[in-house]
């Protein structure tokens, strides 16, 4: 580990990287190019057996600012869990190791949070940037907190991982990322951490997401992602009607939650839904989905109601949850078994 020394940052820029030699070099540049000075960057690089790991002891060897943890690989949450363990900033800001910031992304995120004592999260708007640095589209997000959660739980856009700057007492408080959640670690999160504070967004693109094909989202075309999301909001669901949060409980419950919860979504459709959106999606325009979905308009149905019914289906099958464990319905080693860890 890099030893770092001096007065308190007043940001902390986490960042993980495994086998990022590609990229991390321009990613950290960006946040070395901030218009606002006062931050440390704590990258850990979680075991990889690339170039990565040079890569970063030589930026860390010019710039004081920068502190390299080497640990064994243990994935993206327990990187960042480990990563918010050491931040000494009040506020906690979020880049993934193939994306950029703009120059300004720190100034005007910390703008935006000191208008509002009780904001926890600041997001932003992106460009996506292709595997070259090209800019193909650029995407803005709800700037309230009402819209923002509101987006959360109908699992529909939100800010980018990327663009997160968050309260570190707030950030610790709700418990920093579960690791059971692999694929939607950040929703899990924005949402218990939306229980603790306002939510908010800046209008303006301020970080360049990259989209590439190793990508660990493209994974068994997304149905661990679409699992892991719903797992996070039917788990928000629970709480907010007052009953234990099974990702919080022992080994045994969760993986049987989680296998009751996938037979349920594969019972309602809705991996084949998210397969059909992701298609649609590559056709490669909005116009060109559109024209798809005409074609087959019950297909087109299915998905304006697994978009808008986000929150309604998930509060059904917390209830439904609820009821089968109260009545002790679930039969535990059967729902284990049908489930992949």
């Amino acid at each position: 580990m890099t030893a770092h020394s001096g007065a308190m940052p007043l940001v902390s820029v986490v960042m993980s990287c495994y086998n990022a030699e590609r990229w991390v070099g321009e990613a950290i540049d960006s946040v070395l190019g901030q218009s606002m000075p006062d931050f440390e960057l704590i990258v850990l690089d979680d075991g990889s057996t690339d170039n990565t790991g040079r890569i970063l002891e030589e930026r860390a060897a010019r710039d004081g600012r920068i502190i390299v943890v080497r640990k064994p690989n243990t994935g993206l949450g327990d990187s960042l869990n480990q990563g918010i363990a050491r931040a000494r900033g009040e506020w906690i800001a979020r880049l993934d190791a193939d994306d950029v910031c703009e120059r300004e992304r720190l100034a005007r995120q910390l703008e935006a949070a000191r208008r509002d004592g009780a904001v926890v999260f600041v997001g932003s708007g992106l460009k996506l940037i292709d595997e070259h640095g090209r800019v193909f589209a650029t995407h803005r997000y709800p700037t309230s907190h009402r819209r923002l959660v509101a987006h959360l739980r109908h699992v529909m856009k939100f800010p980018p991982h990327s663009s997160a700057l968050v309260r570190t007492e707030a950030l610790r408080r709700a418990g920093g990322y579960r690791t059971r959640i692999r694929r939607a670690q950040d929703w899990d999160l924005w949402l218990r951490l939306s229980a603790l504070g306002k939510l908010t967004c800046m209008d303006a693109p301020l970080v360049r997401v990259r989209k590439h094909s190793e990508q660990v989202s493209h994974e068994d075309a997304g149905r661990r992602q679409v699992l892991d999301s719903r797992v996070a909001l039917v788990s928000d669901c629970i709480r907010r009607l007052g009953g234990e949060d099974p990702v919080d409980a022992d080994d045994e419950s969760f993986v049987c939650f989680r296998a009751w919860l996938e037979n349920r979504l594969t019972a309602v459709g809705l991996f084949r839904m998210a397969a059909l959106g992701r298609r649609a999606a590559a056709k490669g325009s909005r116009a060109r989905a559109a024209a798809t979905l005409l074609v087959r308009p019950l297909d087109g149905i299915r998905l304006l109601w697994a978009r808008w019914t986000g929150e309604r289906l998930a509060l059904r099958l917390a209830r439904e949850w609820l009821y089968d464990l109260s009545t002790m319905k679930p039969n535990w080693s059967d729902q284990g078994r049908r489930t992949d860890q």
